[in-house]
C-alpha cells in the first residue's frame, strides 16, 4: 500500500501535549484501547489537531495547527499504571513525574477508572510524517 492509501485517523490533543509532538519530545500518545484505537494500524497516520486553549475557547476561535503523524507501534496494557512504569517519562510527554500522579492528575481528566478497565490502555508510538498524503478515511474491519 503507497502512502497515500493509507488510513488517516483523526485526533485531537491539549495544546501544551501538542506542542510536545511537533518539537519531536513526546512521541508515544496514551488513550484507553477503544473501538478507534483498535482500529488503528502501524503504518497508518493520525491527523493530529491540536485543541483551542482557554483563551481561544473563550473568544470563539477554533485553531487549525494539525500535524501528520506515522503510527510505528502500538503497545497495548492493562491499564495507564502499567503503561507508564513501562515507558520512558520523556518519550510520552511527563518526565519527571510519578506514574501515580500522572494518572490522577492527567488521565483521570479524560478516562473514568471504569472506561480504563474495560477498555484497557494502549500507548501509540508516532513519528512527524513529512511526505504528502492523500486524505482517505480509515477502515473498520
Amino acid at each position: 500500500m503507497s502512502d497515500g492509501e493509507r488510513p488517516i485517523h483523526d485526533m485531537v490533543i491539549r495544546p501544551e501535549y501538542y506542542d510536545l509532538v511537533v518539537k519531536g519530545e513526546k512521541i508515544y500518545e496514551a488513550r484507553t484501547n477503544d473501538e478507534r484505537r483498535k482500529a488503528m494500524k502501524v503504518g497508518d497516520f493520525i491527523c493530529l489537531r491540536r485543541e483551542p486553549t482557554p483563551e481561544e475557547r473563550e473568544a470563539g476561535i477554533i485553531p487549525t495547527d494539525s500535524i501528520m503523524l506515522e503510527i510505528l507501534d502500538k503497545i497495548e496494557f492493562e491499564d495507564f499504571t502499567q503503561l507508564y512504569d513501562a515507558l520512558p517519562k520523556k518519550d510520552t510527554g511527563f518526565e519527571g513525574r510519578e506514574t501515580a500522579e500522572i494518572v490522577e492528575s492527567e488521565i483521570r481528566k479524560f478516562y473514568t477508572p471504569e472506561m480504563e478497565k474495560e477498555r484497557g490502555a494502549v500507548a501509540i508510538k508516532v513519528r512527524i510524517y513529512k511526505g504528502r498524503v492523500r486524505k482517505r478515511k480509515p477502515t473498520h474491519k
